[in-house]
């Protein structure tokens, strides 16, 4: 995917996708949190840093961003996890004022691109049901939803089989897998 001129695609060692993630996240910690505690804000906007900063180390995920080439800002940015034999994408996060210039697509055609270039045979992702958005994102790119019978938050998991294979042959425990 080609971006726009004054962007650059990096894969880097997380510290813009955590500075996006710290400044914006919260808005993806209000559709897991309780809205309505006292002191949501400040719980939402920790709960993120701490995210961030847990696989900021890890040496096993990679962080692709998008920069804005005029302030050296990530405007999008996620993450692929290396779970052997599996891959686990995270932390897809579109700054709010770049959403619906396919940022969030040249995200995930990277990480995909990645995955398949180290031979993981499929990838899998949680999204909440309220992310209407990138969640119609990740079915337009061949993710299917899938219920397991130990989920305890159902309809939340998507997985993508980069093998060519059909998904219900290898996940065991899958109840469910839409179309």
């Amino acid at each position: 995917m080609i971006l726009p001129s004054g962007f650059t695609l990096q894969i880097e060692t997380g510290h813009l996708l955590k500075r996006l993630i710290a400044e914006h996240g919260h808005e993806l910690a209000a559709l897991i949190l309780d809205k309505d505690h006292e002191n949501y804000e400040w719980l939402a906007r920790q709960a993120c840093i701490r995210y961030a900063q847990t696989f900021a180390g890890v040496r096993r995920v990679t962080t692709v961003v998008i920069v804005d080439d005029a302030t050296g800002e990530a405007i999008a940015g996620g993450r692929l996890k290396d779970c052997s034999p599996e891959g686990e994408i995270f932390d897809v996060l579109v700054h709010p004022d770049y959403r619906g210039r396919q940022f969030g697509r040249a995200i995930m055609t990277e990480l995909i691109r990645l995955a398949t270039e180290r031979g993981m045979p499929y990838l899998r992702l949680i999204s909440e049901p309220g992310r209407v958005a990138a969640r119609t994102l990740y079915r337009s790119m061949g993710f299917r939803l899938i219920w397991y019978e130990s989920d305890y938050k159902p309809n939340r998991r998507f997985v993508l089989r980069l093998d060519g294979e059909r998904i219900e042959d290898h996940l065991s425990g899958v109840l469910y897998a839409a179309a």
